[in-house]
């Protein structure tokens, strides 16, 4: 019987290794993988509390101190109607809230559509819904080309 004899990468022989030595070896190396997954999934649970507790600041930072200024600011709430003029008022006095707070672009979406009431608010819920499929935050520019297209005659 001939012995075979390959060296690990710790420059043990496998004639040296022997039967025992390979038994202890595959058990070290069972346990530096359990410790190696344990870690892995520590860190997978670190970055999903990370990754939800970004989320929940993105979801509620519009609604923090910057939203208790905006309603203390009593803005006018848009109803709708077929009046262009007033639509063009509603949203230039919004502007220029927004101005004043120092608005992000979600924020003057999330303070605008706060503001809609009747006719107004059922068409957002709308449009919105029809648009979240394909963008998760709808900017202030898509907001004010979706409200004039809605609100102004193509003649405006």
């Amino acid at each position: 019987m001939t012995t075979r004899t390959t060296r690990t990468a710790r420059g043990i022989t496998g004639a040296q290794l022997g039967v025992e030595g390979l038994a202890s070896f595959i058990e070290m190396q069972s346990g530096f993988m359990e410790r190696q997954i344990e870690i892995l999934e520590k860190q997978s649970e670190a970055i999903e509390k990370l990754s939800e507790a970004l989320n929940t600041e993105k979801k509620t930072k519009p609604f923090g101190s910057d939203f208790e200024k905006f309603k203390k600011m009593s803005p006018p709430s848009f109803q709708g109607g077929s009046d262009p003029t007033m639509a063009q008022e509603w949203l230039k006095k919004m502007e220029k809230y927004f101005r004043a707070l120092g608005c992000s672009e979600e924020q003057k979406v999330i303070y605008a559509t706060f503001m809609l009431e009747g006719d107004a608010e059922i068409w957002w819920e709308t449009k919105e819904s029809s648009l979240s499929l394909e963008v998760e935050d709808i900017p202030w520019s898509i907001f004010v080309k979706l409200f004039r297209e809605k609100y102004f005659p193509l003649y405006v």
